[in-house]
């Protein structure tokens, strides 16, 4: 998933190059402040997540899928329970797509994003201004000025957030 191979440490050290984050956002309740803010100390910028090339037999990446996979235990980073994350990122017929799927056995707060950034035109071939992005989310999270999350969720319809096109 990188144009420039670098030794596993890189990453670990370089939050930028962070290809998940546990939690994105601090959210604030009518009598509860939870900063989450990247999930942590640690979060999963810093774990080594398990990787598994799928896809047909024979066939290569570019129509198969990579499914990374990691479990954080209960209470790592004071998130309760045993939370699973998957995330595939798949390319078939020119479009890339990534999905995560996560599972906890208890209640917890989770928010997964993705900070990398792609050129799916391929290293030094361009620029990304030809890119179509297509995200499949009827609302999004409001911010205030501090970057805390606001309750309710609100539609999409009319913002520079509906990207369902």
């Amino acid at each position: 998933m990188s144009c420039h191979h670098r030794p596993l440490d890189f990453y670990r050290q370089d939050a930028f190059h962070a290809f998940f984050n546990a939690f994105h956002g601090q959210f604030t309740g009518s009598q509860r402040f939870f900063d989450g803010l990247h999930g942590g100390v640690q979060s999963f910028k810093k774990k080594l997540f398990a990787s598994e090339v799928r896809g047909p037999e024979g066939a290569s990446l570019p129509n198969g899928a990579v499914v990374f996979t990691y479990t954080s235990p209960d209470l790592e980073e004071g998130y309760p329970g045993n939370f699973t994350l998957k995330e595939t990122a798949s390319f078939s017929n020119g479009v890339f797509r990534m999905q995560f799927d996560y599972v906890c056995d208890k209640d917890t707060p989770a928010n997964i994003t993705n900070h990398n950034y792609f050129n799916l035109n391929g290293h030094g071939h361009g620029t990304i201004l030809n890119h179509r992005v297509m995200i499949h989310a009827d609302r999004y999270c409001r911010a205030d000025d501090g970057l805390l999350v606001q309750a309710p969720t609100v539609p999409v319809d009319g913002t520079p957030f509906d990207l369902r096109k």
